[in-house]
């Protein structure tokens, strides 16, 4: 992981935290380029989940970390607990059908908008999926079911796919 600027006894940290972390450095990865920034993570905390600093201009960001996923168990199914997505099982299925991950993206964002988290903070909804989804097309969408006017995120939301981070607010 190559933004950490601490070393997190890994043995001591839940798996929920462990995700967070590995969400986050994914996140400031792409986010750095991105920004011509240089955050690092700091902090593991409870809410937000994630704290960052930039040491040379002294500016903080913190980091409200979420899951979405296409359909129930695609992120046990990558955290390598279940498998779910191996070719026999999708080809043997009968009747399946993938969930809307837009409404679920939608449905997340709606539920950490309702709470407040403080300042400098960010919402970074990783989409965990088997396929590569391209979430432009539903930008507006997306922008429409959030109020991104009222968001208490005031760095933004942003979604994590693959190797892909976009904003929508």
């Amino acid at each position: 992981m190559e933004n950490l600027a601490f070393s997190p006894e890994w043995d001591k940290l839940s798996e929920k935290q462990k995700i967070e972390l590995h969400t986050a450095d994914k996140f400031l990865a792409i986010y750095n380029k991105q920004k011509g920034s240089s955050y690092k993570i700091t902090a593991i905390e409870d809410s937000p989940d994630i704290a960052c600093q930039w040491e040379e201009k002294n500016l903080k960001l913190y980091l409200e970390i979420t899951l979405t996923e296409d359909r129930k168990l695609d992120i046990a199914s990558g955290l390598g607990r279940k498998q779910t997505r191996s070719l026999d099982l999708v080809c043997n299925r009968r009747g399946y059908s993938m969930q809307n991950p837009i409404c679920e993206i939608i449905e997340r964002i709606k539920e950490k908008t309702s709470k407040r988290y403080g300042e400098n903070v960010a919402l970074v909804v990783r989409h965990v999926s088997g396929v590569d989804w391209d979430f432009e097309q539903e930008l507006e969408s997306i922008r429409d079911n959030v109020h991104c006017e009222s968001s208490p995120f005031d760095q933004g939301i942003w979604l994590l796919s693959d190797d892909k981070l976009t904003q929508i607010c």
